[in-house]
């Protein structure tokens, strides 16, 4: 089951910390504008257009919530 979290606009800067953020806990992100990240079983694609970043999530386990795993993400990115 996959889904998609809303987009999260985003300065230039707010990408790059979010993208040394990801660094610092051993998830490479690509330097392309798109890819696929994954790590503790949660895997996705996104797509970066120097505006919004979408987010796929294309793997989760069974017990977290999509919601869960949404506010997450997008707290972990719009926090860095």
């Amino acid at each position: 089951m996959s889904f998609d979290l809303e987009p999260l606009e985003l300065t230039e800067q707010q990408w790059q910390n979010a993208r040394a953020r990801f660094a610092k806990e051993g998830i490479e992100v690509p330097d392309e504008a798109s890819g696929e990240i994954s790590k503790d079983g949660i895997a996705s694609r996104f797509t970066w257009d120097g505006h919004f970043l979408r987010i796929t999530i294309t793997k989760k386990p069974f017990l977290y919530p999509p919601g869960l795993v949404s506010s997450r993400i997008a707290e972990f990115i719009l926090t860095a």
